[in-house]
């Protein structure tokens, strides 16, 4: 791991975790794993890490998701917005987004996130915008 530190020319108050991934083959593809990550960590409720963060006044959002992607490999991505005492406790903060993937990457995948994106899915192509023929 590599910390880099910017001095922005703006007010900025953020964390930007980024983790490389090499495309090739997996016997996971089908199951989307960049969606069930960003599924998992982008969740809000009690128990995610955004829910820690916001109840120790240390953040106000969290985004996460594939940021980049080129030819043989992607940037997976996990932003976390900031407040001014999160910027006293940015090491905290790393630490627990490690914790976090540490505890799911222990556990079998759960079904129901794998059911519910499907759901999604389905609804999002439902309901696409008609194209003109």
């Amino acid at each position: 791991p590599m910390q880099v530190t910017l001095k922005p020319v703006k007010e900025i108050r953020a964390i930007h975790l980024l983790f490389p991934v090499p495309h090739g083959p997996c016997e996971h593809w089908r199951a989307k794993p960049a969606s069930y990550w960003s599924h998992l960590l982008g969740h809000e409720g009690e128990g995610s890490v955004l829910a820690l963060a916001k109840a120790l006044g240390y953040a106000t959002s969290l985004e996460a998701g594939v940021s980049y992607s080129a030819t043989a490999w992607s940037l997976f991505g996990v932003k976390l917005r900031l407040t001014v005492a999160g910027m006293r406790h940015v090491t905290e903060l790393v630490e627990m987004v490690f914790a976090y993937l540490k505890v799911v990457k222990a556990q079998p995948p759960l079904e129901w996130i794998h059911v519910e994106q499907q759901r999604l899915a389905q609804v999002q192509f439902d309901y696409q915008p008609q194209r003109r023929g």
